[in-house]
C-alpha cells in the first residue's frame, strides 16, 4: 500500500478541503440483487460464488433496524466479489477499510465499485440505488476522510464486551455470555464519525438518477494509482 499512503500525504498538502465527486452515477433499482448479479456475471469472471455471501450480507442489511447497515460498499472484480457496511470502510485500520483499499493497487483486476443504498423491500426483492463509483477516485477520498477505529464492541448471546482497538479478541464461546455473534468497530469520536456519513450521503445523493439498461458494463478498469 506504499503507493496509496504518498497519494495520501500529497493530498493533505495540496487539497486539504475541495470537494471530491467521485459519483459516475446513480442506477436506481427495484431488484438490487438482481441488478447487481447481473454486473458481477459481466466482470468476475472466477469465484463469482462469492456473490452468495454478499447476498446475505444484503438482506441483513435490509431487516436491521439501524439506517447506517442499509448503505454498503461492493466491489467486483476479475477474482471475485466483497460486499461491506459504508461505515466499516470509512473506519482506519479497520479489515473492511484495508481490503476496499487494497484492489487498487492489484493491476491485473478489472474493478467495478459500487456504493449501495437499500431503501426498502418489495414483495420480497431489496429496492434502492446503486452508485457507480470511481473506484481510483474514491480511494483516494477514502484515505483523506477515514477516521481511526478505537475500540471493537464484542457482541454475545448473553450481553456485550469492550475491547481497545488492535487488542487481540477471542472468538470462542465465553462462559458466561455465551458465543459470539458479532463484532463492530467505533471510533472515538462518534459525532464527528457521523457526521462524516452524513456528508457522504449528501454527496451522492446530488447524482441523477439513470436507467438501468444504459449502465451495462463491459469489463471493469485496470488501476495503476
Amino acid at each position: 500500500m506504499e503507493k496509496l499512503n504518498v497519494i495520501r500525504q500529497t493530498h493533505k498538502k495540496s487539497n486539504g478541503k475541495r470537494k471530491v465527486s467521485y459519483v459516475k452515477e446513480r442506477i436506481k433499482s427495484s431488484d438490487l440483487i438482481s441488478t447487481m448479479e447481473a454486473i458481477m456475471k459481466q466482470n468476475t469472471k472466477y469465484y463469482q460464488s462469492d456473490f452468495e455471501i454478499d447476498k446475505k450480507i444484503l438482506k441483513e442489511a435490509a431487516e436491521s433496524p439501524v439506517k447506517t447497515d442499509k448503505t454498503l460498499l461492493w466491489l467486483s472484480r476479475t477474482h471475485g466479489t466483497h460486499c461491506f457496511k459504508e461505515r466499516d470502510v470509512f473506519l482506519k485500520n479497520s479489515c473492511a477499510y484495508h481490503t476496499w483499499l487494497y484492489y487498487a493497487d492489484q493491476t491485473h483486476e478489472h474493478v467495478l465499485a459500487y456504493m449501495v443504498e437499500i431503501t426498502g423491500v418489495f414483495d420480497g426483492k431489496l429496492a434502492g440505488s446503486l452508485y457507480h463509483l470511481d473506484y481510483e477516485m474514491h480511494c483516494r477520498h477514502l484515505i483523506e476522510t477515514a477516521i481511526p477505529a478505537d475500540h471493537v464492541k464484542v457482541i454475545y448471546e448473553h450481553g456485550c464486551r469492550i475491547v481497545p482497538a488492535g487488542q487481540h479478541i477471542s472468538v470462542h464461546t465465553d462462559r458466561q455470555m455465551g458465543k459470539v455473534v458479532y463484532l463492530e468497530e467505533y471510533p472515538k469520536d462518534l459525532d464527528i464519525f457521523e457526521r462524516i456519513l452524513q456528508e457522504e450521503r449528501a454527496r451522492r445523493h446530488l447524482s441523477k438518477p439513470v436507467s438501468i439498461h444504459a449502465h451495462m458494463p463491459a469489463q471493469g478498469k485496470k488501476l495503476n494509482i
